[in-house]
């Protein structure tokens, strides 16, 4: 009987555990996707001119 409760109770954590580290995950990829745009953004703005970079922000935008 004692068993079946220990084991239930550890599947729970484990259960919580998984989830708070996908939260984690999305945390890092949301910072990482804000970086890599940054990053993308001033590229464009170097490299192109000052109307196509306008008009990929309107893109990626919509």
């Amino acid at each position: 009987m004692s068993n079946t409760i220990v084991h239930h109770h550890f599947g729970h954590l484990m259960e919580i555990d998984v989830a708070y580290f996908n939260l984690q995950a999305m945390q890092k990829m949301k910072e990482l996707l804000k970086t890599n745009m940054a990053y993308y953004a001033k590229g464009i703005n170097y490299t192109h001119s000052e109307n196509n970079y306008k008009e990929m922000q309107r893109v990626s935008c919509t």
